[in-house]
């Protein structure tokens, strides 16, 4: 898994086996874009 940001705007993809995501801002509104986020729960197996 791959997290990055800046762009303020989620976006999710996967490229072969790699999942690539953005959670967005759930900060101050910016750019009249979403308020998005996201959340990672690590489990056991």
């Amino acid at each position: 898994m791959i997290i990055y940001g800046h762009p303020h705007r989620y976006e999710e993809s996967k490229i072969g086996q790699q999942l690539w995501l953005n959670p967005g801002s759930c900060g101050p509104r910016r750019f009249q874009m979403p308020i998005t986020m996201a959340i990672l729960e690590i489990t056991e197996g």
